[in-house]
């Protein structure tokens, strides 16, 4: 309950494969969905990836020839790209800067000031907030706040950026050239997960931003007052709200909710957060009845 993806159910009929019309019409409709919803102007291409939003993050800088630097605010996600940059030794103090829009592990809202971000990571964050105007590259996934299944990555950049990127011939599976010249074809270069797709265009179909928004915001407010506002850091109206102290909530509520955090993957113990799209308002009401009883 109240993780990062969101509670969902997906039904689909596969009586096609990825190399007929009716798969092809469905990729064609989920670019036309993101262009008109988000109002993705044509100076920006857009292509999927399967795979999640490290993947998706990977697939940019494996195939991108120049190098990056990664600013904003300390944290596990700057972290990740720091040393996925590293990995693809494009790690250059020069290089073009990497915002992560959203830092979830602390809930932080990272603004680039002066600095213009090239490449945004809105896995996170999209479309709670919008797309920096500024951004030449931004990615994002369908499985969060978008509301499909798990998990598809976005890719959005400017077409002027094409031949920054290693070409299509070379051939690896994190390649933006390929995908975006199968992608026009309605295609993609692998063998996709068709029924995410299929999940994708459902969800965008039904998709209402501001009432997205207000969802947000209306569950944050909720949590925020069931347990205090100087309970949380970061951005208290928020994709993604975190806990100041992990070691304040107690077993049973950590194990009655499954909050996020409470066992942690190696030996650092994470923060405890809240994903405040994930569940519908009467899970986050009882939630909030619960956390009254710890704080009063």
């Amino acid at each position: 309950m109240f993780g990062p993806n969101v509670r969902t159910s997906i039904r689909v009929d596969i009586d096609y494969h990825h190399r007929e019309e009716k798969f092809f019409s469905i990729y064609e409709n989920i670019l036309r969905r993101l262009r008109s919803i988000f109002r993705i102007d044509d100076s920006f291409e857009i292509v999927i990836v399967t795979g999640s939003g490290t993947a998706t993050m990977e697939t940019v800088l494996g195939s991108y020839k120049g190098t990056f630097r990664v600013g904003g605010a300390e944290g596990t996600f700057r972290n990740r790209w720091i040393e996925l940059a590293k990995h693809y030794h494009k790690l250059d103090e020069q290089g073009d800067l990497i915002i992560v829009q959203l830092e979830t592990s602390k809930s932080i809202l990272n603004d680039a000031g002066d600095e213009e971000p090239f490449f945004v990571d809105g896995i996170s964050s999209f479309p709670y907030y919008d797309i920096p105007p500024q951004a030449k590259i931004f990615v994002t996934v369908s499985s969060k706040i978008l509301g499909a299944a798990p998990v598809l990555g976005i890719v959005i950049f400017k077409k002027s950026l094409l031949d920054r990127f290693i070409p299509a011939a070379d051939f690896t599976y994190f390649n933006v050239n390929r995908l975006l010249i199968y992608g026009r074809e309605r295609q993609t270069p692998h063998t996709p997960a068709i029924p995410l797709f299929a999940d994708l265009l459902v969800k965008l179909e039904r998709f209402d931003l501001p009432k997205t928004r207000a969802r947000i915001d209306h569950h944050s407010e909720i949590l925020v007052d069931a347990l205090g506002e100087e309970n949380f850091i970061g951005q208290r109206r928020c994709p993604v709200l975190t806990l100041r102290d992990p070691d304040m909530l107690p077993p049973w509520i950590l194990e009655k909710y499954s909050i996020y955090g409470h066992r942690p993957f190696g030996k650092a113990k994470k923060n405890l957060q809240i994903f405040t799209y994930s569940e519908k308002t009467r899970s986050y009401e009882h939630l909030a009845r619960d956390l009254k009883k710890i704080r009063f």
